[in-house]
């Protein structure tokens, strides 16, 4: 499994148009590895985060983080198939078709060069650094690069939405735990409850504790920005045996109480 599962991004039940979805690409020209893979899931985030390059990028010496894969149904989720969008948006080649991006960041089906078998190579340009760099001589290749590394989290570093939801999914628990830390002023704050719920949920000790921790500090602090959906994470925390008599708890429901 090359991606994390979740309800938000099903499987993909897609028809073979002949109608171009941009330019004159049509779904039949895309990769058959990349649409093989649409076959577990309609894109999503990847259970690994990195690829190796062959100079340095944003995001280390010899590798370039990626987060997701674009699906082609239009289903709530970003879609291959909005391509005119990203063109128009960010001035990129009309023979690079993205199949992934974050930010200034595209990761994509370059048509200019095409492999033995006439199916493009898998190019990275970062329109911010005019940064282009071939990653791999087909989207098989390109996968079987993948790797896990560690997230890059130093202060200097802004984190986009789509990072921190790669690293709450996969992260280590010192980077999840740093994570809850960075985004505790963050204005998204229904974004922000839903993962503390998330990590409620955990099977891990620790990530649970993290979680109650970062409401606490919510509650006490930010008591004026609290969402709607502060009481379901009550709920969650009341229905843990390990939790539900803690001391910051019960601190935390006298301070919801009283105000």
């Amino acid at each position: 499994m090359y991606f994390i599962e979740t309800p938000f991004f099903p499987t993909t039940n897609y028809s073979v148009s002949p109608t171009p979805f941009f330019n004159y690409y049509t779904i039949k020209d895309l990769p058959k590895a990349y649409l093989h893979l649409l076959e577990e899931q309609n894109g999503g985030y990847l259970t690994k985060n990195a690829l190796p390059t062959s100079e340095p990028t944003r995001d280390g010496l010899d590798m370039v983080a990626i987060h997701t894969i674009l699906g082609i149904q239009k289903e709530g989720t970003p879609s291959i198939l909005e391509q005119k969008e990203l063109h128009e948006a960010f001035h990129l080649p009309d023979y690079f078709i993205v199949f992934s991006y974050q930010n200034e960041q595209f990761f994509g089906f370059d048509y200019s060069i095409l492999n033995a078998n006439g199916e493009p190579k898998i190019r990275y340009i970062d329109t911010d650094t005019d940064q282009w760099l071939y990653l791999a001589d087909s989207f098989e290749q390109f996968l079987v690069l993948l790797r896990k590394d560690s997230f890059t989290l130093n202060d200097a570093k802004e984190l986009s939405l789509i990072e921190a939801n790669h690293i709450f999914l996969i992260g280590e628990n010192f980077e999840i735990k740093e994570l809850l830390t960075r985004f505790e002023t963050t204005t998204h704050k229904e974004w922000y409850f839903n993962w503390l719920a998330y990590l409620a949920k955990s099977d891990q000790p620790p990530l649970v504790a993290a979680s109650l921790q970062a409401f606490e500090t919510q509650v006490f602090y930010f008591h004026s920005k609290l969402p709607e959906s502060v009481n379901d994470l009550v709920s969650i925390f009341l229905s843990l045996e390990t939790q539900k008599n803690s001391s910051t708890l019960v601190a935390i429901l006298k301070e919801l109480n009283e105000n």
